[in-house]
């Protein structure tokens, strides 16, 4: 009986037992949520922050690399028009080492406009016509019309295939958006090139003043630039 009457009381209590049990596990997990919520916010905000140091990290990189072929692109330039060696094909040896050397160092991610700029301009800075450099910077003109640069480099590039219809209009095109050295002393040279028994002496004459005008404005841009004055100096002459 007496066994019976424990049994009994132990089956009545089961069930408040059990009630009290998962009343005091379900407040044991808010509890828990409730500590657990400033964690993971924390974890999100330091994710999110490494992920943006991360980002930066690469952005400066690449702002780097750029910067870097830019230099490169420059010195390029200056070796093609400025470096005279004995044997012409240790020149062209020592420009297409560089050339090859920018066009590796253009980063990933660049911007496809700035790209296609960078790859033409290096390609162009052979003696010959480039079909591949023509390719890249109608790309980079197409994808960014007011890349002034890109423009001013079609026009050179044209120049030597030769189409100097078309490259004087590139080089138009970049000074209509941003006058540049560059491109205004590719107009005084282009606005010259013109065949003199074609053109009444009026005509002619208009043609040299227009090649003075804008080698003047190109100098007027940049007076250290040596070569703007050497192009005015050769507009008076051929006046």
């Amino acid at each position: 009986m007496l066994l019976g009457a424990i049994l009994r009381a132990g089956i009545q209590t089961a069930p408040n037992f059990f009630h009290r049990s998962v009343s005091c596990s379900r407040a044991s997990i808010e509890l828990l949520e409730r500590l657990a919520q400033p964690i993971r916010h924390r974890t999100a905000t330091l994710t999110a922050k490494n992920r943006g140091t991360a980002t930066s990290k690469t952005m400066a990189a690449q702002t780097q690399s750029l910067a870097r072929v830019d230099a490169l692109l420059k010195e390029l330039w200056v070796l093609r028009d400025a470096f005279f060696a004995a044997d012409p094909q240790v020149k062209a040896a020592v420009v297409e080492t560089k050339i090859r050397e920018i066009l590796e160092l253009i980063p990933q991610g660049t911007a496809k406009a700035r790209a296609a700029y960078l790859r033409g301009r290096a390609l162009d800075a052979g003696d010959a016509y480039s079909a591949e450099a023509n390719t890249s910077l109608e790309k980079a003109v197409k994808l960014a019309p007011d890349l002034v640069e890109a423009w001013a480099a079609l026009g050179h590039c044209l120049w030597k295939k030769p189409d100097l219809r078309a490259a004087k209009d590139c080089y138009e095109r970049s000074v209509e958006k941003r006058p540049t050295p560059e491109a205004l002393r590719g107009l005084s040279v282009l606005s010259r090139r013109h065949d003199p028994s074609k053109a009444t002496p009026e005509q002619d004459q208009q043609q040299h003043d227009t090649s003075i005008l804008h080698a003047r404005a190109a100098c007027k841009l940049d007076s250290e630039d040596g070569e703007s004055w050497y192009t005015l100096g050769n507009a008076h002459i051929r006046r």
